[in-house]
């Protein structure tokens, strides 16, 4: 009797476990081609290895694509979008995000840096983009 009860509890944790790992994070749920509905849109690749946070990206902007990288923060929930400007600088763009589904991604930019300056209270206005 005992025999099948550890049995049971073995499968039942097999199962917990396997089913956990199929389970989608939001880093799994950004991967993608995201679109404002105009010519603005970011894509997101996967991370270069397992269990990264980091990885590339396309930044699109009045139909331009520029590479980009992109760090996700899942605890503050929070996205930096790193790329260049103009002249060559790095900047720095901290996005709040929330999936309001699984093909609609909000994103409100928070903070912003580059070598001039640097602010944490951006005051961006929430931008909601379906993925492609």
């Amino acid at each position: 009797m005992k025999k099948k009860r550890i049995i049971a509890v073995f499968m039942m944790g097999l199962l917990l476990v396997s089913g956990c790992s199929l389970a989608k994070n939001d880093l799994d749920k950004l991967e993608g081609t995201w679109s404002d509905g105009t010519e603005n849109g970011v894509v997101f690749y996967a991370p270069n290895e397992s269990g990264d946070t980091h990885g590339d990206a396309e930044m699109i902007t009045n139909g331009n694509v520029q590479n980009a990288s992109y760090e996700w923060h899942e605890s503050s929930q929070q996205i930096v979008i790193i790329t260049t400007d103009g002249w060559g600088d790095t900047v720095y763009g901290t996005f709040d995000y929330e999936f309001l589904s699984d093909t609609e991604l909000e994103l409100t930019m928070t903070g912003y840096k580059d070598s001039i300056g640097a602010t944490d209270d951006y005051g961006g206005e929430p931008v909601v983009f379906e993925k492609e």
